[in-house]
């Protein structure tokens, strides 16, 4: 729990020079991501850029220093793509995948709400050459409910995050006819998946980004997982698997290659 990962990324008002200063006042480490969220929170001069500049963009934010500042973004993304998938959100996603390879750092994607779109996503992914052991699906326990596409995202070799823990609620305004998991159903399906071997492709997080949800306003707050969900855990987890998903998953993921 020493280390926060936030994609605030082009189109959500990221602020590297805030987060710098409340990761010095909190002794905390904060990793920012970079590159861009869905079409409709782009500013007009994003619509006709090139993939090549959209890459050139990104892979500058990684190593020179992101969004105007000198501080520099540790990991591509959270891309935003949807369902049906746009043709600006493709270029991001190209370029991502380009900034990727030139990088070394690791790409998460916020896949669009349709329950095949982050099978798209890495087919596209793999068709372009990025890493797929190194590509991030986040938001999987609202998108994927089946085991048989689940594992079949998990055939490609990406890495699978669930990072809604903490959202107990079954009815999802986004998307009315899904029924979310709570916590629980979240770490069945978790062991399900390392059952099958894919204890080395699996992050969780909390993914807070309404007021709602932190401390201040009544929520569980950053702690949940910690104080909550690793107790539920050691009932079907052995310390050694929980330390691979806290700890030496993302550790991997956050080093460049």
């Amino acid at each position: 729990g020493r280390t926060v990962v936030d994609l605030t990324c082009g189109g959500l008002k990221p602020d590297p020079l805030g987060l710098a200063a409340v990761s010095a006042a909190a002794d905390v480490h904060v990793v920012i991501g970079c590159g861009y969220y869905v079409e409709e929170y782009q500013a007009p001069e994003n619509l006709g850029k090139t993939v090549e500049q959209f890459a050139h963009e990104m892979i500058g934010q990684v190593f020179s220093g992101a969004w105007g500042t000198h501080v520099r973004a540790g990991i591509i993304g959270e891309i935003g793509c949807q369902s049906p998938w746009s043709d600006l959100e493709k270029r991001v996603m190209r370029a991502a995948v380009v900034a990727q390879r030139e990088t070394g750092a690791a790409l998460n994607v916020h896949p669009g709400r349709h329950q095949d779109q982050p099978q798209e996503v890495m087919e596209l992914v793999k068709a372009e050459g990025g890493d797929a052991a190194r590509t991030v699906i986040s938001h999987l326990d609202r998108t994927i409910f089946d085991d048989e596409r689940l594992f079949r995202l998990a055939d490609t070799g990406c890495v699978m995050e669930f990072d809604l823990f903490g959202q107990e609620t079954t009815y999802y305004w986004r998307a009315p006819a899904v029924h979310m998991p709570n916590d629980g159903m979240r770490l069945q399906t978790l062991r399900r998946l390392v059952d099958r071997g894919c204890l080395d492709r699996i992050l969780i997080s909390h993914d807070i980004c309404y007021k709602t949800r932190l401390v201040e306003y009544g929520g569980h707050g950053y702690g949940h997982i910690f104080e909550n969900v690793v107790p539920l855990m050691r009932r079907d987890f052995s310390e050694t698997e929980i330390d691979a998903i806290l700890i030496d998953n993302p550790r991997r993921l956050l080093t460049f290659v």
